[in-house]
């Protein structure tokens, strides 16, 4: 089962491993539990960007497209 280290904080406070966790995959090794894995996908999403849409319109020269003002935060 593959689970996420920010999902185990929410149950036990394992913020202090939250930027090394290979320390944790020992502890919880000795504990009887299973580390098969440990995968660090934030280099795989370091691209990728949330915003806010502030604005919604109709294309004006085509029914199915939409123009949207987005905000993407500071110096973006």
């Amino acid at each position: 089962m593959k689970i996420s280290l920010q999902w185990i904080n929410e149950f036990v406070d394992v913020s202090q491993y939250l930027e090394n966790p290979e320390p944790l995959s020992a502890l919880l090794t000795g504990a009887g539990l299973e580390v098969e894995e440990m995968q660090n996908l934030k280099a795989r999403y370091n691209h990728v960007v949330v915003g806010q849409i502030l604005e919604k319109e109709m294309h004006p020269q085509a029914d199915k497209l939409t123009l949207c003002q987005v905000a993407i935060g500071k110096g973006e």
